[in-house]
């Protein structure tokens, strides 16, 4: 059963992914690429190079991290098609007489003959 929660959820997920996505582009324009910057011009920050490196690669992994993590989730049209039709349609379904898909399979064949004659 779906309930007010799941569909809250849904249509959340749309701000949730855009924050990664953001924050993880923000975070790799400002930090990643200064501290490469940093790293080829030999600390002209000032910086100890190894504190500059583990500073680096540690923004790196969490930029990645962030912008993949973004991709990868689905968005809310994707998410209502893998969660709210399902479960609308299974019951709808369940309740067809058990030769209504041969029916519509030969409707469908019969209607293709009479295209691909009508095309000729």
């Amino acid at each position: 059963m779906i309930t007010p929660f799941d569909i809250y959820l849904i249509g959340t997920i749309g701000g949730f992914k855009n924050s990664l996505l953001g924050f993880g582009l923000i975070g790799f324009l400002l930090l990643v690429i200064p501290g490469g910057i940093c790293l080829y011009e030999n600390d002209i920050y000032d910086s100890p190079r190894g504190k500059t490196k583990k500073w680096f690669v540690g923004q790196l992994v969490i930029s990645l991290l962030m912008l993949t993590t973004a991709n990868l989730i689905p968005s809310p049209q994707t998410l209502a098609a893998m969660y709210v039709i399902p479960a609308l349609a299974t019951p709808a379904i369940e309740k067809l007489p058990q030769n209504a898909a041969k029916l519509a399979d030969e409707w469908m064949k019969e209607k293709a003959k009479e295209i691909a004659e009508s095309s000729k």
